[in-house]
């Protein structure tokens, strides 16, 4: 059971959000949460925080050495992810007006 928790525990925190995320993945990582553990579907806390958007928590899961690497379950890497949620309007993948500029992303990978 402990592993499983140590498993998904980013993965949740990513996707709950709010101001103190940062804090409680740092606290979550210090006693042993897996930086790459992945859901029931595969997904990693990186895979998540591309997909809500939560772009400061993707810079840090980063930053901290999570691997860009690791698909979920349907063979989709982090990065896939943004097709689904970086876009406003239109029907799907690519279709409508990007939600945040260039200048509005910070870098996810270090350097």
């Amino acid at each position: 059971m402990r592993e499983q928790i140590g498993c998904v525990a980013l993965v949740r925190a990513v996707q709950a959000g709010g101001p103190h995320c940062a804090q409680v993945m740092e606290l979550l990582l210090a006693a042993g949460a897996l930086l790459d553990g992945q859901d029931y579907d595969g997904r990693t806390a990186l895979h998540q925080a591309i997909r809500y958007n939560r772009l400061g928590e993707a810079a840090w899961l980063v930053g901290r050495g999570a691997h860009l690497d690791i698909p979920d379950f349907e063979g989709l890497l982090p990065l896939h992810q943004v097709g689904g949620v970086g876009w406003e309007g239109g029907g799907g993948r690519g279709e409508g007006r990007p939600r945040l500029t260039v200048s509005e992303t910070p870098p996810l990978l270090p350097g």
